[in-house]
């Protein structure tokens, strides 16, 4: 017997569908777009952690990431984590392609503080 990953963009409030794409053999969704409508992480995990991975909803790169400073970078991926990672069913990237012009700095920000974060995550289970 032979699987299929098939994996659905997730650029859009895709809180209605996702019920559907789970019925239709879909099993994660990437880009998470956590700054459109009704895509809390908080409530996209609580609602489909069971049913569907989340690739990507790390760290906003429309906004935080080329804005923010590093203590709003950092604050931002310790509240994904926290949010996306219980569970399982999250792989941590960026919401989408990281944009030219965003410091190196704070791209590899993102990925240590990640890491950090659920290395403290697991501690306190």
């Amino acid at each position: 017997m032979y699987y299929v990953l098939i994996v659905r963009s997730g650029r859009f409030s895709g809180v209605r569908i996702y019920p559907g794409l789970y019925r239709d053999g879909h099993r994660c969704v990437n880009p998470v777009q956590m700054t459109a409508k009704d895509m809390d992480t908080k409530r996209l995990k609580r609602e489909f952690r069971k049913d569907l991975t989340f690739w990507g909803g790390g760290c906003d790169t429309q906004n935080v990431l080329p804005f923010g400073s590093p203590e709003e970078v950092g604050e931002e991926v310790k509240q994904r984590v926290e949010d996306s990672v219980p569970g399982g069913g999250f792989v941590f990237t960026q919401v989408h392609n990281i944009q030219a012009g965003v410091p190196v700095g704070r791209t590899a920000l993102t990925s240590f503080r990640a890491r950090l974060q659920t290395h403290y995550t697991r501690i306190l289970r």
